[in-house]
């Protein structure tokens, strides 16, 4: 009978453990120390081992397929709560802390459900119909000019009365106005940092929604020519979202400046306030360079991937575009230096990241393109 002495390298199997040998011995070409490990499967009976243990296994008869080895005696426990020498925290600790402290965090789950519920299911509510919102118009915008517009219009109605008869749902049960909120009003009460959270994420929701709506609409009376139907609807649904993005930063600042101004605590809320203004005023700024980027765009001063093609670069190529194989109108010069029709691309894009010809990353120049239709799904909650 066979004894062998190793670590547990894995139970994550039912009355089985993996142990790992190790064997160290000198090269026999050249003079340095190898070490090579060889695993075995054994039985464990009771699940008593843990990764890390050092362990006596003895061999026996077969008891499966991959199981002829037996657990004997273990020599040494790894210790379970510790830091690593890493520094991380071992991920069994932090199991074991959540299974142990489960009822009490079900049980303040539940009261905060209790506290906010209100806030909650306005903010599920809308964020379920957003998504199936944001399906449709995908498929709308897909359909180019073969689309339906008396499913937009649908859309743009229905989700349009949505919005003031969640507010008035809400004053008639809370008590509480959220049409202040779109205008940029502060609360008149001063809200709890949960109060506050679960406030900016259900107007967070309405404001999207109402976005949403007015895309729909935007779709369903947007006219173009054949040729240039595309690039125009592409770019003017790439602006409204940048302005959505904008006006959803602004509209969560008076609910937690009015936090910050009246947070207990010992450092001045007034400095708070300002740092928080200061941070929201940089990232509007940079929203707004995102609009300016994308009015740019829409009004053909400038191309979303790339920039306009002169008559002789054109010449040089030839007059052709290599994805319709028609003459170019309004055409593009991307960064690898080949041509196409600038509504052309813009479809390519929709589908692939690269280049038609070379397969060259093309990345759009500092704007983030939602020529698709849909509507950011995550909450703006700061």
């Amino acid at each position: 009978m066979r004894t062998v002495v190793g670590k547990v390298v894995s139970n994550k199997m039912q009355k089985s453990i993996l142990v790992g040998v190790t064997r160290y011995f000198m090269h026999k070409k050249y003079p340095k120390r190898v070490n090579k490990q060889r695993k075995f499967m054994a039985h464990d009976e009771e699940n008593a081992c843990n990764i890390g243990d050092i362990v006596r296994i003895d061999s026996s008869r077969p008891i499966s397929k991959l199981k002829a080895w037996r657990l004997t005696e273990i020599l040494r426990r790894e210790p379970q709560h510790r830091l690593e020498a890493s520094g991380a925290i071992d991920l069994q600790v932090i199991a074991v802390w959540l299974e142990k402290s489960f009822p009490c965090l079900a049980l303040l789950f539940i009261i905060f459900l209790r506290e906010h519920w209100l806030g909650l299911t306005v903010f599920g509510c809308l964020t379920f119909n957003l998504r199936a919102a944001n399906h449709v118009l995908r498929e709308q915008v897909k359909l180019k000019e073969r689309r339906d517009n008396t499913r937009l219009w649908t859309i743009a109605m229905c989700y349009g009365i949505q919005v003031p008869a969640m507010i008035t749902t809400v004053r008639a049960i809370s008590s509480q106005e959220l049409w202040p909120r779109f205008i940029l009003w502060m609360p008149a009460s001063v809200p709890t940092v949960w109060h506050a959270t679960v406030l900016a994420i259900a107007t967070d929701a309405l404001a999207r929604v109402m976005g949403c709506a007015f895309k729909a609409a935007v779709l369903a009376v947007h006219r173009a020519t054949p040729d240039d139907a595309f690039r125009r609807r592409s770019s003017l649904l790439t602006f409204m979202e940048h302005l959505l993005l904008c006006y959803r930063m602004m509209l969560t600042t008076p609910i937690w400046v009015r936090y910050f101004l009246y947070m207990p605590g010992h450092l001045t809320p007034v400095s708070l306030a300002g740092m928080y203004v200061a941070f929201k005023v940089h990232m509007v700024y940079r929203q707004i360079g995102m609009i300016f980027a994308a009015a740019k765009v829409a009004s053909r001063s400038e191309a979303l991937f790339g920039k306009y093609a002169s008559s002789d670069e054109v010449m040089e190529v030839g007059n052709s575009c290599a994805i319709c194989q028609e003459s170019m109108e309004q055409p593009v010069k991307l960064s690898c230096n080949h041509i196409f029709c600038n509504s052309c691309i813009l479809e390519w894009f929709e589908r692939e990241c690269t280049c038609p010809m070379c397969r060259a990353v093309i990345k759009p120049k500092g704007l983030t393109s939602h020529s698709d239709g849909s509507t950011a799904l995550l909450p703006q909650i700061f």
